[in-house]
């Protein structure tokens, strides 16, 4: 029952999606702006970025940790 119940709302919800394929309307051509390309170009170089400072970070530590004598290693971290 509960199974019928959501595929009813789902159907309801997404009504274009069980139309034969004959009865859809062609979709218009996508425009393509500058912005559509350069924003998500941005957003990875940004995330890379991160990613870069993220493992200097650690590399860092790990030099530091390779200068110290054993006995001050725990007051480093």
């Amino acid at each position: 029952m509960g199974l019928a119940v959501l595929l009813t709302a789902f159907v309801f919800m997404n009504p274009g999606l069980f139309v034969l394929p004959r009865m859809r309307k062609a979709a218009a051509d996508p425009v393509l702006k500058g912005n559509d390309i350069v924003n998500p170009i941005n957003t990875v170089w940004t995330l890379v970025a991160a990613f870069l400072v993220f493992g200097m970070q650690v590399g860092f530590t790990m030099l530091e940790a390779g200068i110290l004598p054993g006995r001050g290693k725990p007051s480093m971290f």
